[in-house]
């Protein structure tokens, strides 16, 4: 059983990306805005129970305001602009080498954080990357795009 010390020294001060799922088991970023204002939906759990997001994004989702921990429930609580229970998640589990994910209760979509990629993401991602990697075609699999570009490599 967690406690709300360890849940908070676990998810605060990092950037989560929500993903939701496609038809086919893979997931993509959720991008709120257009017309160069786009930004994937992130968030950053903040120890006094409030939320921040740290991506240029249209508008601020009013369910993900503030946030708790049920320590009973073993779920993290996200609250409103009203202080009213909006959803409700798991606590963090290991998901894809050392990143970690929040599921959603009652839907599909998840929460991660990778820590080895966290900044690129959200602040420096470059369209065509810095970072090469050639794979011949009868070398490649999903599992190793997902992990060569979880660590900043785009895969040609």
């Amino acid at each position: 059983m967690l406690t709300k010390k360890e849940i908070t020294n676990l998810i605060c001060d990092h950037i989560w990306t929500l993903r939701i799922p496609t038809d086919r088991q893979q997931f993509f970023h959720l991008v709120l805005g257009n017309y160069g204002i786009d930004g994937a939906l992130t968030v950053i759990f903040r120890r006094d129970g409030t939320i921040d997001f740290p991506t240029n994004i249209a508008f601020k989702p009013r369910e993900f305001r503030g946030w708790d921990f049920d320590e009973l429930k073993q779920e993290i609580v996200f609250f409103d602009d009203n202080y009213q229970e909006s959803k409700r998640a798991t606590a963090p589990i290991q998901w894809a080498g050392k990143s970690l994910k929040i599921d959603l209760i009652g839907e599909s979509n998840v929460f991660t954080y990778e820590p080895h990629a966290e900044k690129k993401i959200v602040e420096e991602q470059t369209i065509g990357g810095v970072n090469l990697f050639f794979i011949p075609r009868n070398a490649y699999s999903f599992e190793k795009f997902q992990n060569l570009a979880r660590t900043g490599f785009t895969i040609k």
